[in-house]
């Protein structure tokens, strides 16, 4: 039974394979829904062609418009506009988190309130809290803390809503009370002029300028010194020439004298440069001898200004010279040397009592 069905096997077989071999031998044939089409033949359009892509632009552009201007407030005394885009209130708070964590970095390097440093940086620092008070600088705690570690360099700051810095090493650098005035109004200054919720809402333009300038360039390094070199340094270099000039009409207000201003970045540039004459040994034994700073055999090496964020102090002094007439003239308004000279003759009087 197996054997005669052979026969009828193969010629199924054969049946079945000749259409095969006859469609192995014919042309092959494109049909038209298996042709290959390349995707999306149509012509690139660029962005500024898609009218879709114009109009999400012109909106982000009015949104941001509008967002800008209505944030634009003037500083006092410059008069100049500023993008701000905080509140007065959030910025206190950002102060307050950061002022308690600078309590816990110098825990047990922080002098006690009723050393005569304190009470001396303190005496001097009250009629400058005065004076911001009356160029808007209010709902501010403020708080004084002398910092006495010889391992920092000589530094003072304000920290938004009224918490004071200064270290000990810098006092010598000061002098007297004038030359302490010009540090601790130049600082206070910032806050005055709110320099840093200023620098905050900056941070959002800086992104979205880096990452259009990223989609160009396609070169995050590059974009990244042109964002610092052209407009976050000079921005920096901007404020802290605001904060020299507010500072020194504030102290010149505070009675204290503004002709101690240039001769405090006198000192500096001394210092900057380590060329401190025969008092070396006292400046050096003021802010540590073992402090990084004073022993970098670079030392006297100077960044260009337009790489720092701070004007160099040799324009510095400059600056604050040509301001000393205006300076002069608004502590005259404020009477000081008649109050100086009421002083006096209370002091005398009393001290003719006592004898």
């Amino acid at each position: 039974m197996f054997r005669k069905s052979i026969p009828k096997i193969t010629r199924s077989v054969q049946l079945v394979g000749r259409p095969l071999a006859r469609s192995s031998q014919a042309p092959l044939v494109r049909r038209p829904y298996s042709t290959y089409h390349r995707f999306n033949q149509a012509r690139y359009k660029p962005w500024y062609e898609n009218p879709t892509s114009i109009k999400l632009l012109g909106g982000v552009v009015v949104f941001g418009a509008g967002v800008y201007f209505t944030h634009l407030e003037r500083t006092p005394i410059t008069n100049r506009r500023q993008f701000i885009l905080l509140s007065r209130a959030y910025e206190n708070k950002l102060g307050e988190e950061q002022y308690q964590q600078i309590l816990q970095e110098f825990r047990g390097k922080l002098l006690p309130d009723n050393h005569p440093t304190v009470l001396r940086v303190k005496r001097v620092m009250k009629p400058i809290i005065e004076q911001s008070e009356t160029l808007g600088l209010f709902d501010c705690q403020w708080r004084v803390h002398v910092v006495h570690d010889p391992t920092q360099p000589p530094n003072a700051f304000v920290l938004p809503g009224g918490k004071v810095f200064i270290m000990s090493n810098i006092l010598s650098l000061c002098g007297n009370d004038d030359g302490l005035a010009t540090v601790l109004s130049h600082e206070t200054a910032h806050q005055v002029a709110r320099h840093s919720g200023e620098r905050l809402s900056a941070t959002p333009l800086y992104m979205a300028l880096g990452i259009i300038m990223y989609g160009l360039t396609g070169s995050d390094f590059f974009n990244r010194f042109l964002m610092t070199s052209l407009l976050e340094l000079p921005a920096s270099r901007t404020q802290e020439s605001e904060a020299d000039y507010i500072g020194l009409m504030m102290m010149a207000r505070a009675c204290f004298d503004p002709r101690e201003a240039p001769r405090l970045w006198q000192r500096m540039v001394a210092y900057e440069q380590g060329q401190l004459g025969p008092e070396r040994s006292k400046w050096a034994s003021t802010f540590g001898t073992d402090t990084p700073e004073s022993q970098s055999p670079s030392r006297g090496f100077k960044v260009p200004e337009f790489l720092s964020t701070h004007p160099s102090s040799e324009n510095r002094v400059a600056r604050i010279t040509s301001w000393l007439e205006e300076a002069h003239h608004q502590r005259m308004l404020c009477h000081c040397d008649e109050n100086m000279g009421s002083m006096a003759s209370s002091f005398f009087e009393l001290r003719d009592r006592i004898w």
